[in-house]
Parts: structure tokens; C-alpha cells; sequence
């Protein structure tokens, strides 16, 4: 299933005031040109007050959001990213009778483009942003590219205490991160985050190209990761 709609807000919100014992699932979704970079949260998907939400082989593309390009979770207890896939959009400029010219053109669409810069954009992380209250996250043969946070978190923004962030055998490519984090960014927690056979390539940020911890309380675990061209 597909939902193509251009700059219309969340394809899917989730609310729940009394943090019921459900759980939530998306499948087998491509989820497409959602949000507005002001809108306060979530691009393409805003959940609060869950206890489980599983994404699986969830295909976000080209989604902008204040916070969260794609998505935004508060008051979620447990989250499971399971073969999803998060790709901006290339930015090209051409020349048209003479004078330069800038398209967005979604990532897939434009392999042969000269690509001057990426945005799947968000202030605070590009694709995820954790909000408020412990969170467990998994993430699993994730495929992350040209994902762009104007502040911190290329990929994911993690501003909250007592998460446990797991990442095996995904890709992180040319994200970028204007001040810190240019796939992940974990901001004054008290956090698990282990990572385990995934590649960084060609991520971007002025503090911590790949991962960037602000933050003493954080058990950080990295193993049979490669790190390649990050800056």
C-alpha cells in the first residue's frame, strides 16, 4: 500500500490519553511527501500515549516535520522499526533557457542527478524524534539516507530520559545534522544505545558525524560497525 500525498499533514496520528496496553502496527506502507517543516511533530506519523508500535518494512520518503521528519513518538513504550527504509529528497539545480533552476525530486527518481544537498528535513531529527518518557527502540535492516536535521539528529533526536536504543545490521548514509548528530543525536539521558553490525558512510554534522552523545549517563556498545567518510 502506498500513500503519495504531498504536503498534507500526518497520513497517520495516533493519540491515547490513558496509555492503553495496545499495540500498533504499520506494513509493508510506502509513506510519501507529508508534513509541513512547521508543524510541531511528526511528518508522516505522530503516535503519543502507545504502549507498542511496530513499523514494518515501512517505506518513508521525502516527509518534513518541525520535529521528526517522518515520525514522532511520546509516551511510547515500545518501537520496533523492523526492514523500514528513510530517504530525503536531492536537491538539484539546472540550468533551463539560461538560467539556474532548483527541483526537488524524490531520491529514487533522480539516480543520474548531480546532488548538491539532501532534505528530508526537520529542526530537531530528521526521520524520528523521541519525545518525553522512557522509550524502547529497535531498529533492524534499516536502509537511512540523505535525511537532514537543521539542528540536531540527522536521523533520530532522542531528547528524553531512560531510552534503550538498539540498531543491528542497518545503513546510515549522508545524513546530516547542521550542529550535532548527523544520524544520532541523544541529548541528557540516562541511555542503553548499542549498535551492532551496521555501516555509517558519508554522514555529516559539526559535532559527532555519525553519533553524537550529549550526555555522562549513556552506555554506549559498538561492535562489527564501520565507520567511512563520516565528517
Amino acid at each position: 500500500m502506498k500513500f503519495l500525498k504531498a504536503q498534507e499533514q500526518h497520513a497517520a496520528s495516533m493519540e491515547s490519553n490513558s496509555n492503553l496496553n495496545i499495540t500498533i502496527e504499520m506494513r509493508n506502507l510506502t509513506l510519501q511527501g507529508f508534513g509541513y517543516l512547521e508543524d510541531t511533530g511528526g511528518g508522516a506519523v505522530y503516535v503519543s500515549g502507545v504502549k507498542q508500535v511496530l513499523f514494518d518494512h515501512v517505506h518513508f520518503t521525502a516527509n518534513t516535520g518541525r520535529t521528526g521528519g517522518a515520525v514522532f513518538l511520546r509516551d511510547t513504550a515500545d518501537v520496533v522499526f523492523r526492514a523500514c527504509s528513510f530517504s530525503g529528497w536531492f536537491r538539484v539545480i539546472l540550468a533551463v533557457n539560461g538560467y539556474l533552476t532548483t527541483y526537488w525530486l524524490v531520491a529514487s527518481t533522480c539516480l543520474s542527478c548531480r546532488v548538491l544537498s539532501a532534505d528530508n528535513a526537520a529542526f530537531e531529527g530528521g526521520a524520528v524524534y523521541l519525545e518525553e518518557n522512557a522509550h524502547n527502540v529497535v531498529i533492524v535492516d534499516g536502509e537511512v539516507s540523505r535525511c537532514l536535521a537543521y539542528s540536531n539528529g540527522g536521523f533520530l533526536h532522542a531528547g528524553v530520559t531512560n531510552n534503550h536504543i538498539t540498531v543491528n545490521s542497518s545503513h546510515f548514509f549522508m545524513n546530516e545534522a547542521s550542529n550535532q548528530g548527523g544520524a544520532f543525536y541523544l541529548h541528557d539521558l540516562n541511555n542503553d544505545f548499542a549498535v551492532t553490525s551496521s555501516q555509517f558512510i558519508e554522514n555529516r554534522a559539526y559535532h559527532g558525524a555519525g553519533i553524537h552523545l550529549n550526555t555522562n549517563n549513556a552506555d554506549l556498545v559498538v561492535s562489527d560497525c564501520d565507520f567511512i567518510e563520516n565528517r
